[in-house]
């Protein structure tokens, strides 16, 4: 593993086992017991590095291949499934996200481009989902585009409800659950079904299980 990649690698791990704000750049090194120096090499300060995880982070998501699988039909929870992995890969910046867009504007704006994208890519997802008769019709104007809203605020901010309530052993077969009951009122019977079957499948998931290698090109296998 070359030396960017591991400084990425570790960054990552200590954000998410001690909090973004928490970690510094020496604190860094030290884990890889490398100089200060030696990291600052390749990023000049942590901005610059949270910058590059960040596109790090872009790049998972791309290579989830999400709007494949849409496009191929894969079931809506499945595609969930994908996405709340990612979310626990990086689960500091979706801890942390207020932190970090504040202090970092440059990625702020990123983030709220790449979030709207997120949300209409679930819109998306949904009416596909009524084509093919897993969801109903759209009970009034507005209802589906409010229910991906909140299933993206639900994935997103999954991890930081379990900080905050103290269920940090909630993890992503959880946060499914939770997103399908979220959604049940406008599945069809049809639909009901696949949660259910889903929903057996998720019984003895784990999030450990999404624990990954990383490359620096952000291929860490899905599946």
């Amino acid at each position: 593993m070359k030396m960017r990649e591991r400084i990425l690698v570790t960054a990552i791990q200590l954000f998410n086992e001690q909090g973004f704000v928490n970690v510094r750049v020496r604190d860094i090194a030290s884990t890889m017991s490398v100089s200060p120096g030696s990291i600052s090499y390749h990023f000049r300060n942590k901005e610059e590095l949270m910058f590059e995880i960040y596109k790090f982070m872009l790049n998972n998501l791309n290579n989830a291949a999400i709007a494949e699988r849409l496009i191929s039909g894969s079931n809506l929870m499945e595609i969930a499934r994908v996405y709340a992995e990612y979310v626990y890969r990086f689960r500091f910046f979706f801890q942390d996200t207020i932190d970090i867009i504040r202090a970092y504007p440059r990625i702020g704006k990123m983030h709220q481009s790449q979030t709207q994208t997120e949300i209409t890519t679930l819109q998306n997802i949904v009416y596909i989902a009524v084509g093919n008769g897993t969801i109903i019709p759209e009970p009034a104007d507005g209802v589906y585009a409010h229910l991906c809203e909140v299933a993206w605020m639900t994935l997103h901010f999954w991890f930081a409800r379990g900080l905050i309530l103290g269920k940090e052993e909630e993890g992503i077969e959880k946060a499914l659950v939770f997103a399908g009951e979220l959604a049940r009122p406008y599945f069809t019977e049809k639909g009901k079904q696949d949660l259910k079957e889903f929903a057996k499948r998720i019984r003895s998931y784990s999030s450990t299980t999404s624990t990954q290698e990383f490359s620096e090109e952000g291929r860490a296998p899905l599946d």
